[in-house]
């Protein structure tokens, strides 16, 4: 079954359900201090990388080109060294991009967790529930999102969950009659919304055997 959102990209597996509105989340941890010393670490080591680079253009230099059989030996040799250690650079760089936007995610989160009241909530209900504020909700969903998993939003909606029959043999229906699906979708389109406005960041929807899920992106 196709995603909400187009652009989506299959997610991993892991999967959490935020419950009666609230998700077993850590407080704001050392998330960003941590990931601040790893960028210092890959820092140190993209300049030092860079600075045995540039000693070894400069012997390559001293050495000259055109010499004699002796000399181009060394020169071959340096070259080696040198693609060796642009190779190593090259690494490091990488580590340090994924580094510095892991980083940037943190902070955004951490950002929007601290600020969630500053958003358009809005009441949504779950099956046998009264409505609640998505206050919470969210903040939970952000939490989540600090572990780099998704988030089940099924069974949630914009309108009251009513039983249609007594006993056993019911089934939900909203009031009014109106579709299940329509108020179930307006719900993540509106939570998905939410999310946008703290984060800056469109979350990505997913359906998988009929359950949705929030992603971050």
């Amino acid at each position: 079954m196709p995603n909400e959102n187009p652009a989506s990209e299959n997610v991993s597996s892991s999967q959490s359900k935020v419950e009666n509105g609230n998700a077993s989340a850590d407080q704001p941890s050392k998330d960003n201090s941590n990931q601040s010393n790893v960028n210092d670490a890959e820092s140190l080591k993209v300049s030092e990388a860079v600075k045995d680079i540039t000693g070894d253009l400069g012997k390559i230099n001293e050495v000259g080109i055109g010499s004699g059989g002796g000399k181009n030996d060394l020169l071959h040799e340096l070259k080696g060294e040198v693609d060796s250690k642009m190779n190593s650079l090259m690494e490091c760089v990488n580590k340090l991009n994924e580094s510095t936007i892991a980083n940037t995610k943190n902070q955004k989160l951490e950002w929007a967790i601290v600020n969630v009241g500053l958003s358009r909530c809005f009441t949504y209900y779950e099956k046998g529930s009264k409505g609640r504020n998505s206050q919470e909700l969210v903040k939970n969903v952000l939490f989540i999102f600090r572990k780099g998993v998704r988030v089940d939003i099924s069974n949630y909606s914009m309108y009251e969950y009513l039983k249609d029959g007594k006993g056993e043999d019911f089934k939900w229906t909203h009031d009014g009659g109106k579709p299940i699906e329509d108020g179930e979708r307006e719900f993540r389109r509106r939570l998905s919304e939410q999310m946008y406005q703290l984060t800056g960041v469109k979350p990505r929807v997913v359906c998988d055997g009929g359950k949705y899920a929030i992603c971050y992106s």
